[in-house]
């Protein structure tokens, strides 16, 4: 037992020294790694988005896991990235013009035009070309609905003015514009001499029956 402890006392400081020495490999392994990934990522043009995704794995920091292996690998991880940022692009440009498309149709049917700006953001948020385009065309609606709804007030307030416009105010004679009078002869029946009647009164005439009786028939 005391040649064991005495054993265990001897390793201790060398195994202890030993985790020093592997962690210190590893930490080097890390930082290799995070410099081919960097290097890798502005050779190959990665945006972003992708080039976070091209992280550290674990298998990096084996102490068995050579340089040469590492690169591949990340190289191998970078170039499915690539593949799939350029995909992205393809699809996105799709989705731009079907989005640039159906604005071009519903604008000619809106007086307050949609645009592009206002869809732009459903692209980030993960939307595809034909539930963007059912959102334009429900935007649309509404927006024709409500012009609609103005078109048919302002033409309402139109024949208003315009029917207002017909009645008259009765013209305000000034004291030094000459009178004038005419003599009329007048004959109809009793309804449109009524109408006659109020109409040379809402103008503003000043007449006066001198006399009125039936037409005798010839």
């Amino acid at each position: 037992k005391e040649l064991i402890a005495i054993i265990e006392e001897v390793e201790k400081p060398i195994k202890e020294g030993i985790k020093v020495f592997d962690d210190k490999r590893r930490e080097e392994k890390r930082k290799f790694a995070d410099v081919k990934i960097f290097e890798i990522c502005q050779k190959l043009n990665l945006e972003k988005k992708y080039a976070d995704q091209l992280t550290v794995l674990d298998k990096y920091l084996n102490l068995s896991a050579s340089a040469k292996s590492v690169v591949e690998d990340i190289e191998q991880r970078a170039e499915a990235l690539k593949q799939q940022q350029n995909m992205d692009k393809v699809k996105a440009e799709m989705i731009k013009a079907n989005i640039e498309s159906a604005l071009e149709t519903v604008n000619l049917t809106l007086k307050t035009p949609l645009e592009y700006k206002d869809f732009e953001k459903y692209i980030a948020l993960g939307w595809d070309g034909p539930r963007i385009v059912r959102e334009i065309n429900e935007r649309a609606a509404q927006i024709r609905q409500a012009e609609k709804a103005a078109e048919e007030m302002a033409t309402k307030r139109i024949e208003e003015e315009k029917q207002k416009e017909e009645v008259q105010v009765p013209k305000e004679v000034k004291e030094d514009e000459p009178r004038l009078y005419v003599e009329l002869y007048v004959e109809h029946n009793l309804e449109e001499m009524k109408i006659l009647s109020k109409y040379l009164k809402d103008k503003g005439y000043k007449y006066i029956v001198r006399e009125q009786g039936k037409v005798n028939p010839k």
